[in-house]
């Protein structure tokens, strides 16, 4: 049952925010009383909270089945598809939407616990594709880009698109995607200068 819960919340969290759910609606959606919510969670931060960690542990993941199966792929072919990943899980999975509405918009009351918890899952994916990149470094693919920086900008692209998903359209973030990306490819593959 606290699945089932925590399933009806995201749904309803997703949707409406913290502020717009309640409860008695997530209750009502697994056919229960708001009471016996109580039987598996202290209360709506509670449930807030483990849906969050664990929307954000799913991503985690998500991301990292990316890479794994992105591994015969060129670096273009797999970072232009993390990109793409992102718009089509945004449309289909309510977990990285979620994710990120709550990544904006949190709950005043719970900011600093979020802050930090977003904080280390943003760190942890840096990390995941840092270490594609110094793959790359190592085979050639990036010249004499530092895998940091390199890393760095790709991960300003991704909250680009994320921006534009939950502000616009998906629409918008293809179009954003496309043009943020070959700017992105060609200054990656071109030899630095030095000054």
């Amino acid at each position: 049952m606290s699945q089932a819960l925590k399933e009806a919340a995201l749904r309803i969290f997703s949707d409406y925010g913290y502020e717009g759910a309640s409860l008695a609606g997530i209750a009502d959606e697994v056919g229960l009383k708001k009471q016996s919510i109580y039987a598996h969670f202290k209360g709506k931060d509670d449930l807030f909270l483990q849906v969050f960690r664990h929307s954000f542990t799913d991503e985690l993941d998500r991301l990292r089945r990316e890479l794994q199966h992105s591994g015969c792929l060129s670096l273009h072919d797999c970072l232009y598809g993390i990109l793409q990943s992102y718009i089509v899980t945004y449309q289909s999975e309510r977990r990285l939407k979620f994710c990120l509405r709550v990544s904006f918009y949190p709950p005043p009351h719970l900011y600093e616990e979020i802050d930090r918890y977003t904080g280390e899952h943003l760190q942890q994916i840096h990390e995941l594709f840092l270490e594609r990149f110094r793959e790359a470094a190592r085979a050639g693919d990036i010249g004499q880009r530092d895998p940091e920086t390199a890393n760095l900008a790709f991960m300003a692209l991704v909250d680009a698109i994320c921006i534009e998903l939950v502000y616009s359209d998906k629409e918008k973030a293809e179009r954003r995607m496309e043009a943020a990306w070959s700017i992105f490819w060609d200054g990656l593959r071109a030899i630095p200068t030095t000054e």
